[in-house]
């Protein structure tokens, strides 16, 4: 089946200083782009934004926090290298049409992991830009095998931190998570500003090249004024979280996953130092 691409073009007015952004933001832009990719709402009210990582998907583990947010604790990765039986590839949505945003929206905002921002410098000259365009090939819904993922975590040893984390309380698994196929993004920037940027961004992007939790992406420009980023992976951009029941492993009979969690659209997220 051909995919088709799904632009993104932001109008940005900027005036004297560029506002900050929360997630909610970032939220709202990457909604904006799904909708051009399903009739249904894949950003609902039960879907936990945490903004674009290779890393942060199904099978990792958060904790609630005592303000409504939630923090990632641990990946699939520390959980089982080979996640091979505990991902499947789910229902994939082609997209196609243009949405156009004029609201004083950061550049940078897009493009970033919520629970691992850019530096400070990146931010900064990314939010320059005078118009972004950002175009993926389609979206897909990348879901956890319950029982391969509960068996994996009961044959941890009694000693695995990961094991004993569970065993806490408070915590949640993501069940399945929005997975983005196939992004670039150009930013247009002045004259000026276009020469000055061309020597910084090259190659790998910083803490977005490194893809560890934030999204690997690469440079190039294209003339002088546009700065041609590409993604180097996949990546997901938000999830549905269900509470886990350290007494509740398949083996024993029962389903360690409970429902989805509802309504944390607007919570916050953050990354505890188990994430190395």
């Amino acid at each position: 089946m051909k995919l088709h691409s799904v632009i993104l073009v932001f109008l940005l007015l900027f005036m004297l200083t560029i506002p900050s952004c929360d997630g909610g933001d970032a939220r709202s832009i990457w909604a904006d782009i799904v909708k051009k990719c399903a009739t249904s709402d894949l950003l609902g009210s039960d879907v936990l934004y945490f903004g674009p990582s290779n890393d942060i998907g199904p099978g990792s583990i958060w904790r609630k926090n005592t303000d409504g947010g939630y923090n990632v604790r641990w990946l699939l990765s520390n959980v089982s290298t080979d996640d091979t039986s505990l991902v499947h590839s789910g229902q994939t949505f082609t997209c196609s049409g243009q949405v156009t945003s004029s609201s004083k929206i950061s550049p940078s905002a897009t493009l970033e992991s919520s629970v691992s921002p850019l530096t400070g410098s990146v931010a900064a000259d990314f939010d320059k830009a005078k118009k972004v365009t950002v175009t993926i090939n389609s979206v897909q819904w990348a879901e956890l095998v319950e029982g391969p993922y509960e068996t994996k975590v009961g044959s941890l040893d009694a000693s695995n931190a990961v094991k004993m984390d569970l065993g806490t309380g408070n915590r949640f698994v993501i069940e399945r998570a929005l997975k983005i196929n196939g992004m670039t993004a150009d930013l247009e920037f002045s004259h000026d500003d276009g020469l000055n940027l061309k020597s910084k961004y090259s190659g790998p992007i910083g803490s977005l090249g490194t893809g560890k939790v934030g999204a690997g992406l690469s440079a190039d420009w294209k003339g002088d004024t546009t700065l041609h980023l590409v993604s180097t992976a996949d990546f997901y951009i938000a999830g549905q979280l269900s509470p886990w029941s350290s007494m509740g492993l398949s083996s024993a009979g029962r389903k360690a996953l409970g429902p989805t969690v509802q309504k944390v659209s607007s919570a916050k997220v953050g990354l505890d130092n188990t994430i190395q």
